[in-house]
């Protein structure tokens, strides 16, 4: 993945040359650069968050645009992604958790946190499953906003209550 671009001309080693023209860029070279897919590009465009031209029925973005756009767009954090999906009630999601322990008592014991959110019964859709490997406590978790944030903070909190032992 592209995350910085000294000069523009970096560019042309990335793109295939049938994607420029006249210092534009089409929509299909686009999404190389940004590795995204070609429809994600064009719905950035059609939404502004991409500054780009439709000439003669195909979108065209400048280098330089696509340099600042790579230059100022920040990672999305797991904080901003709760943060959209916070208010629909509607959408599940699931999670999957990594936890190095030492033993399956440890496991036991990550899994029991998950277990006594469930059976608070303050949650409309909730449920986990989880593996032991290698020493890994491999959790998928699911459920609404709300559980799967009070899950990873039952987690923090477990974390420190380890390290202060």
């Amino acid at each position: 993945m592209v995350t910085t671009v000294s000069h523009c001309s970096f560019l042309r080693y990335v793109v295939p040359r049938r994607c420029f023209d006249e210092g534009f860029i089409f929509a299909t070279g686009s999404c190389t650069i940004l590795d995204v897919h070609v429809k994600t590009v064009r719905r950035y465009l059609r939404d502004g968050t991409v500054k780009g031209q439709k000439i003669g029925g195909s979108w065209k973005v400048s280098k330089e645009v696509l340099k600042d756009y790579l230059d100022n767009r920040a990672p999305e954090s797991m904080e901003d992604v709760f943060e959209k999906i916070k208010g629909t009630a509607k959408v599940k999601t699931c999670l999957m958790i990594d936890i190095d322990v030492t033993s399956a008592k440890e496991a036991n014991g990550y899994a029991n946190i998950f277990m006594t959110l469930i059976n608070s019964n303050e949650y409309e859709f909730c449920r986990f499953q989880y593996q032991l490997e290698d020493n890994v406590a491999k959790f998928m978790v699911c459920g609404s906003f709300n559980f799967l944030k009070d899950a990873i903070n039952a987690l923090e909190e477990e974390d420190m209550s380890y390290e202060t032992d």
